[in-house]
């Protein structure tokens, strides 16, 4: 009686996790579970079934194509045109500054890691809520990682060492997470971004929280859905936390403040920096057609670009740093629609199948699981 009632509760998630449109086959396949003699029959059947629910489920979720198709095909391009110029600036502007050696060599291999990047994820990483999920847990522990073993500058920690440099993590991975969850709407990517909303106040970093607040709530303005709502009061909070922790980090040479100290030197120089900060939210702005990954794109940039005039935080692209550079060209990656063709999403049934028994792809799971190896 007890493998009896084992089948049908895996049955009964097999059928659970059977998409909708095949939701015919899944009540055949309990009814086959039923009509089935001997418990271990009934359990090697019934794991053959689950096993088949899960490919349906997995082709079924690599296959969709949720908010991509919105997406204009130049945008990627003309925002990779608009990060390259950025940073061409940045380089002058340190070329100018009498920035230190080290700094011009950073930005331009940045850049180049930066360009490689984000073609390299166009041409081998599969699309796919699925993937996005995975990718973006990682990054999101990654931030959380920062925060609570990461070194500490003033009380603030918001960086990693990397041989002889500090990278700020947020800086490299919150921008594509934000811009990630605009495009699959996933909950598993939603649940990434409400780790990096705590791990960004226990940094406490009010730059990026803000900014971060300011993306989701443009989002939720758009997707009209709780679970949005609810990531931007969350982020929100966090970035009333970080307000009312201290920030005593002062302001870094070629880094920090240069929207205005860059002025000083000339004002063509200064004007350039500002165009070169324009530039990073200029294709979010006319391509986009509200898009949602593409608002969030440029408004987490345009946030960031804020912060960055109003008080000691990273000048984005043209100041020195590493880390937005590989940011910017990361969330590129995460935004640019790649849409798997018809027929090649996987392991998905062919036609002929359809005209089938609805619980033959059930039935062709069972040798999967014998009787003798239970």
């Amino acid at each position: 009686m007890g493998a009896v009632m084992i089948a049908r509760w895996i049955g009964l998630l097999a059928a659970r996790l059977t998409p909708a449109a095949r939701k015919d086959w899944a009540q055949a396949m309990q009814a086959e579970i039923d009509a089935l003699d001997g418990g271990r029959e009934r359990i090697g059947f019934a794991l053959g079934c689950l096993v088949a629910a899960l490919r349906l489920r997995l082709a079924e979720g690599e296959s969709r194509t949720v908010a991509a198709s919105s997406m204009p095909n130049g945008f990627a391009p003309v925002a990779i045109t608009c990060g390259g110029i950025a940073a061409m600036i940045g380089l002058a502007y340190l070329s100018i500054a009498d920035a230190p050696a080290k700094a011009l060599i950073v930005n331009a291999g940045s850049l180049g890691i930066g360009l490689a990047l984000v073609l390299a994820c166009r041409a081998t990483l599969p699309p796919g809520p699925a993937f996005a999920a995975v990718a973006s847990m990682c990054a999101a522990f990654a931030i959380l990682a920062t925060a609570l073993t990461g070194d500490a500058v003033e009380g603030a920690t918001r960086w990693v060492r990397v041989g002889g440099l500090f990278v700020q993590t947020s800086l490299v991975l919150m921008p594509a997470l934000v811009v990630a969850f605009a495009r699959w709407m996933s909950g598993w990517v939603a649940l990434t971004l409400a780790i990096t909303a705590i791990a960004l106040a226990l940094q406490p970093d009010r730059a990026m929280t803000g900014a971060l607040a300011a993306a989701l709530v443009a989002v939720a303005m758009q997707a009209n859905s709780l679970r949005t709502a609810a990531l931007a009061a969350l982020a929100s909070l966090s970035f009333a936390a970080t307000l009312v922790q201290p920030d005593r980090l002062p302001a870094v040479p070629y880094v920090d403040h240069i929207l205005w100290t860059a002025f000083d030197i000339h004002v063509v120089l200064g004007g350039a920096l500002w165009a070169g900060c324009a530039a990073l939210v200029v294709p979010a702005f006319l391509l986009g057609k509200k898009a949602p990954q593409a608002v969030a794109f440029g408004v987490i940039w345009g946030a960031i670009v804020a912060a960055s005039a109003m008080g000691a935080y990273p000048t984005p692209i043209v100041g020195y740093g590493g880390g937005a550079i590989l940011g910017y060209f990361l969330s590129i990656a995460a935004l640019w629609p790649r849409v798997q063709p018809v027929g090649d999403a996987g392991p998905t049934l062919s036609r002929q199948k359809d005209t089938a028994t609805p619980a033959s792809e059930f039935q062709s799971n069972r040798s999967h699981f014998s009787v003798g190896s239970l």
